[in-house]
């Protein structure tokens, strides 16, 4: 939202590529401890689960969007918005970014992450389900999700030069290692708690977590998205691991003042209305920027955010929450498993 909103650090894009590695590692844990339980993985329960958290408040964004394109004269990217509504409700606006020029998607540019999200939502549980028939083996998880990292970087590195930009930037393909790092993490800590690792594993975490963290900050700071030398092709890369050795280390350290810190319930607050505040903060933000309400800047940028708050609170008490409650009651009628790092809990 800072990135958007224009202003430092020029690395806020980070977020996304933190967002796709926590969503990794959150939904193969469920679907790991689903299976250990069970014996199985129902994929009709977790499509359906996946529709009822990511739909509603996707339609009611759509919904507005498309009265204010209708009803409002002059409405900002108003023909662009409307042409693209196919491709963000069927979960297709990464690719109709990766070709197209301009502001194809009109209001709704900032959703080629969440097709980028629902493509891995349909085909990583397949993929999962297959190994685990084929191998039975926590570690051949393991080494699928890191050879398809290497095989996802070496793609970027391919085509860098001969295609589009947004073609590296928004295909899941080029994409697919900063996922594929969260499910490697969530199947090595299950695999290191069943054979006896997990002090080991905590140990090396522990040692890592702080170089991580400093290469994140230096990234945030310094890394300027749309960056197509052979660095920014592996930057990328270097933010999964990174990314992944922090959640890694918060995970299995929950109790530890870092772990405090993210449990705060102003952190844990804006957690629960994440999703909410990705969704209309982009189309809040592009409205009153073009049309140059108000003239001020800094001020522009006040309302903008809590117009995104105030809008994200209605989503989650109007839409969201009780879509949630349908949710929880699909499958065996209890919640789904959620590890216990209190700041992934809405996911």
């Amino acid at each position: 939202m800072v990135y958007h909103l224009g202003i430092p650090p020029r690395g806020g894009h980070i977020g996304v590529n933190a967002f796709f590695v926590l969503s990794g590692f959150l939904i193969t844990s469920l679907l790991l401890h689903e299976n250990l339980k069970t014996g199985r993985i129902a994929l009709g329960s977790f499509f359906a689960r996946r529709a009822l958290r990511l739909y509603p408040p996707l339609l009611a964004v759509v919904a507005a969007v498309v009265a204010y394109s209708l009803i409002v004269p002059g409405a900002v990217r108003a023909e662009n918005s409307l042409s693209a509504i196919p491709a963000v409700v069927l979960y297709f606006s990464n690719w109709v970014r990766s070709f197209g020029e301009g502001t194809p998607l009109g209001l709704f540019e900032h959703t080629w992450s969440l097709s980028v999200e629902e493509q891995f939502y349909l085909l990583w549980p397949l993929v999962l389900l297959a190994v685990l028939r084929i191998t039975k083996r926590l570690s051949a998880v393991v080494l699928v999700a890191l050879s398809g990292c290497g095989a996802s970087l070496l793609l970027r590195l391919a085509l860098n030069g001969s295609t589009p930009g947004e073609r590296i930037t928004s295909g899941i393909d080029t994409q697919a290692d900063q996922l594929l790092f969260g499910c490697a993490l969530a199947a090595l800590v299950l695999l290191a708690s069943r054979h006896g690792w997990e002090a080991s594993l905590s140990r090396v975490l522990r040692v890592a977590v702080w170089p991580a963290a400093a290469a994140l900050g230096v990234v945030a700071i310094a890394w300027k998205p749309g960056d197509h030398s052979t660095a920014g092709m592996v930057i990328p890369a270097i933010i999964a691991a990174a990314c992944a050795a922090v959640i890694g280390y918060l995970y299995l350290h929950p109790g530890n003042w870092a772990g405090r810190a993210l449990g705060c319930k102003p952190l844990v607050y804006v957690g629960k209305r994440s999703y909410a505040l990705y969704l209309w903060h982009y189309p809040i933000y592009t409205v009153m920027t073009v049309n140059g309400f108000p003239a001020s800047g800094p001020l522009r940028m006040i309302l903008e955010v809590a117009l995104s708050f105030i809008t994200a609170e209605l989503s989650w008490r109007l839409v969201e929450s009780p879509a949630l409650r349908v949710k929880d009651r699909l499958g065996t009628g209890r919640k789904e498993q959620q590890p216990s790092t209190p700041s992934m809990a809405s996911r």
